[in-house]
């Protein structure tokens, strides 16, 4: 299934494999989501379109766990 990243929103749910939540939907780019993890101490994650599943009742589903995205590099965008 081809994931169209115009379908998806800020403030949508992103979970991981597992269904474990990853963040909240913050902003979409061209080739990826931008995703806030945490509360009050924020992280930026740039999951990358190629690792969404699924979207879907305003919800992101991604083919990686929670755990793996730690070291995946997607802390910085795109390119940059």
């Amino acid at each position: 299934m081809a994931v169209h990243l115009t379908e998806i929103n800020g403030g949508w749910q992103v979970y991981d494999r597992d269904g474990v939540k990853v963040g909240t939907v913050y902003e979409v780019g061209p080739d990826y989501v931008l995703v806030q993890r945490g509360i009050f101490s924020t992280t930026s994650i740039y999951i990358p379109s190629t690792a969404i599943t699924s979207i879907e009742d305003e919800q992101v589903r991604l083919d990686v766990l929670d755990h793996e995205i730690k070291d995946s590099g997607w802390d910085v965008p795109p390119g940059g």
